[in-house]
């Protein structure tokens, strides 16, 4: 069994291999970033999980690739984990060394080789629209925001491709949009996997058809 990771007196930090378009320019083959471990997540992150973090104003989907030596960085300038989609490591350590040696053989991007080893991955993504203060959101008055705006409240998650289709690309894209600058939600980007990664909508998503039709 994977041990924890060990916690540090004041900051537990590790690196995190960021997947879909998580970096660019020299980052680009090997988008390793620094993230603070939480108190509530110390005993339950091991290297090779998948978790989401923060980047810029969405959350991605990344891969704990070890403990980081916090010796150069301010603990202001590191942002905390989001949450563990997966509780179990899926990429353990001679498999990450085998994707750092493919991508550097190859000259492949790291985030492609690890997503070949990860068990259940289809290279697909799904992307979601979390919570994050639906409740203070102020929409216009039209039956589609209150409707997207209700299943946020309630689900804490909708798939954004179910938005799309339930009230076409464009007002989807406007409503998605508006609800995004007021800060009532985030959106996260994952792997779609034959795995089941929390966080799960409580709401059949489904349902959306429905309730914001015209």
């Amino acid at each position: 069994m994977t041990a924890a990771m060990a916690t540090p007196s004041e900051h537990a930090w590790v690196q995190v291999l960021v997947f879909h378009g998580g970096a660019w320019g020299a980052r680009r083959m090997a988008p390793l970033f620094t993230y603070a471990v939480p108190e509530t997540l110390a005993e339950h992150v091991h290297p090779g999980q998948l978790v989401l973090v923060p980047f810029g104003a969405r959350l991605l989907t990344g891969l704990i690739w070890e403990q980081a030596s916090s010796a150069a960085l301010e603990p202001a300038q590191v942002r905390p984990l989001h949450s563990l989609l997966d509780p179990m490591p899926l990429l353990d350590g001679p498999r990450r060394a085998l994707a750092l040696w493919l991508a550097e053989a190859y000259l492949t991007p790291l985030p492609e080789v690890v997503q070949l080893l990860l068990p259940g991955l289809t290279g697909g993504r799904r992307i979601d629209l979390v919570n994050n203060g639906a409740e203070r959101a102020d929409l216009p008055d039209d039956p589609q925001a209150q409707a997207l705006l209700g299943l946020l409240r309630q689900g804490g998650v909708v798939e954004e491709a179910v938005v799309r289709g339930a009230l076409g690309p464009r007002k989807a894209r406007q409503l998605i949009a508006a609800i995004e600058d007021q800060g009532a939600a985030i959106r996260t980007i994952r792997p779609t996997t034959a795995r089941r990664l929390a966080p799960e909508p409580d709401l059949h998503l489904a349902a959306t058809s429905e309730v914001v039709a015209d």
